[in-house]
């Protein structure tokens, strides 16, 4: 309950303390109180402290009047939160005009716990040099409001897991899906071909049966690289920062993807700027955000095309920008490219699962970065990542 002092609070009910108040009008401020839902409370401010408060405090609080009486010097205010003490006697400064001040404040329960309190007071009488005099308040215990309104982030925290792990759990279900039709796809061609070979293998000549051995390893060859590309969604959940020298390690992938076997005749030309040694980055998940976006790149440009990869330090970040003149992404893809599985429409026959993406945006996310992509359809795309970088 607000006091507008420090001073003593009289006997809660007190009435013959409150000189200024004709007797009819006490009686009817006492009615009010007990039939009002909320504590009603006259204070009056003087060097004793005169307060007057509903008979439901003491329901409220679980204090008697007796007990409010033996409280001592300070009155109730000895069970005002520490906290909220100040705010109830700084508030003080808000009587100077006739608007209505709120005030929220805790109250401790004999039982021990606290309770929230809302109250809505304004002067009723001023001494001859304007201060307050007598205040006129209402008090709502708001406990069960606070409580709620405090229990809606962690609420809506445990919706957010929840809705996650059903994500996550339709994630597992495609994933097996698709994975079980990807390897579904090889054994066949794998299983048709070892029969003809077992079943023929006199009458088949030398060129042909080369034809089936090269096949049958191309599709282990497929199979080991979706098994490859499934690990990587497992091997890396944190990111482990050490001391990198990221132009050393550009230099490296790009050396690895202009192999013949690799690049397709596409011409790769890297781009290094200002200081790229003794960077705080993960490696590994650096490592394959790049293998991805440059094997994208070369997969899906033109003959003898040409692959931008660029590299920038800016502040405490570092950008890498991979841009190619291929066969870009439909504007109706670029919102789900990201995702698992997913493939744009105009990719053909192109191999590829619909993982590489989904990688490099996990793994951006692990270092606290973000990747952008904008393309044109028939122009070429550009992924421009950022990463948060010491050193």
């Amino acid at each position: 309950m607000p006091f507008a002092s420090a001073k003593t609070a009289k006997r809660f009910g007190d009435l013959p303390t409150l000189r200024q108040h004709p007797p009819d009008s006490v009686r009817l401020l006492r009615s009010i109180a007990r039939v009002h839902q909320d504590i009603l409370y006259i204070c009056e401010i003087s060097e004793q402290g005169t307060f007057y408060g509903s008979y439901e405090l003491a329901a409220y609080l679980g204090y008697s009047p007796l007990d409010i009486h033996n409280m001592g010097e300070n009155g109730v205010l000895t069970v005002v939160h520490p906290d909220d003490q100040a705010k109830l006697t700084v508030r003080l400064a808000g009587f100077d005009s006739d608007e209505i001040v709120e005030t929220q404040y805790r109250m401790r329960h004999s039982g021990g716990d606290w309770r929230w309190f809302y109250s809505r007071e304004t002067v009723v009488e001023r001494y001859a040099d304007g201060s307050p005099r007598q205040i006129l308040g209402v008090a709502r215990d708001i406990t069960r409001l606070r409580r709620a309104v405090e229990l809606v982030p962690e609420n809506k925290k445990l919706a957010s897991a929840l809705q996650q792990e059903r994500e996550l759990t339709r994630l597992k279900n495609d994933f097996m899906t698709t994975v079980s039709h990807e390897l579904r796809t090889p054994l066949t061609v794998i299983m048709s071909s070892s029969e003809m070979l077992d079943r023929y293998f006199d009458q088949l000549s030398p060129v042909r049966r080369k034809q089936c051995l090269d096949l049958i390893r191309a599709q282990i060859q497929d199979m080991r690289d979706l098994l490859d590309t499934m690990a990587l969604f497992t091997r890396y959940q944190q990111c482990e920062p050490q001391s990198v020298d990221l132009q050393h390690l550009c230099q490296n992938l790009v050396e690895e993807y202009l192999s013949p076997s690799r690049n397709h005749g596409v011409r790769i030309q890297l781009t290094a700027e200002g200081d790229l040694s003794c960077l705080l980055l993960d490696p590994n998940l650096v490592y394959h955000i790049l293998a991805n976006l440059l094997s994208n790149a070369i997969k899906y440009s033109l003959p003898e095309g040409e692959v931008l990869f660029l590299v920038w330090r800016s502040g405490a970040d570092v950008f890498f920008q991979i841009s190619d003149q291929g066969i870009g992404i439909p504007e109706d893809d670029l919102n789900h490219i990201f995702d698992t599985f997913y493939r744009a429409d105009n990719v053909g026959t192109s191999v590829g699962k619909g993982l590489g993406l989904k990688i490099v945006r996990d793994y951006v996310a692990l270092h606290g970065g973000d990747v952008v992509v904008e393309s044109i359809e028939g122009q070429g795309s550009t992924f421009t990542v950022r990463l948060p970088a010491g050193g």
